[in-house]
């Protein structure tokens, strides 16, 4: 028998604790998400008291509610991001502006840049596409060449072009972290 260890980040960061008037995760994280208005703040929390679900066999129909989310719950997800997104569009305030209001509470607006700002999001896009286009080329190369295909070579290729991704992730971290 293996032993479970739940680390409780909450407990080792003191000084971060919840305002009263923020919702813990108390309800199904997409109905909650999908009532929240826009201007609320938006917060992950953990709880004191976890829940664990024994899952013997994944591949089994009845493990799938218990560890994907629903195709209702996605779209409720999607639902609140959109209604976000509209919320601010409508209010005519730049992704500089809004992030001047917000600059306490980062976790409201980081993500949403891309879909905010043209410039931006033709970017984020040319550059997705860039790089499935550089692993869809070696793949080609290889298969000229070889015959046969190196995942570890294409893995390298892609990490080569998501590089500017992988920096992005670690700078939201750090100012999630400093928050």
């Amino acid at each position: 028998m293996t032993n479970l260890i739940v680390d409780f980040p909450s407990r080792r960061r003191s000084s971060r604790t919840t305002p009263p008037d923020v919702p813990t995760t108390s309800a199904p994280f997409a109905e909650q998400q999908a009532e929240q208005e826009p201007k609320q703040q938006r917060r992950v929390s953990f709880a004191n008291v976890s829940e664990m679900k024994v899952v013997v066999d994944i591949a089994t129909e009845d493990a799938l509610p218990d560890l994907y989310y629903t195709s209702r719950e996605i779209r409720a997800i999607k639902h609140g991001n959109c209604r976000m997104l509209m919320a601010i569009r409508a209010s005519g305030v730049t992704m500089a502006e809004f992030a001047q209001r917000n600059s306490s509470k980062t976790e409201v607006f980081m993500g949403l840049e891309a879909h905010l700002d043209v410039p931006i999001s033709n970017e984020m896009r040319m550059r997705r596409r860039r790089q499935i286009e550089s692993v869809l080329e070696e793949q080609s190369r290889q298969r000229r060449r070889l015959g046969v295909i190196n995942h570890a070579d294409l893995a390298r290729v892609s990490a080569r072009e998501s590089e500017w991704a992988r920096v992005r992730a670690r700078i939201i971290g750090l100012i999630h972290d400093d928050a």
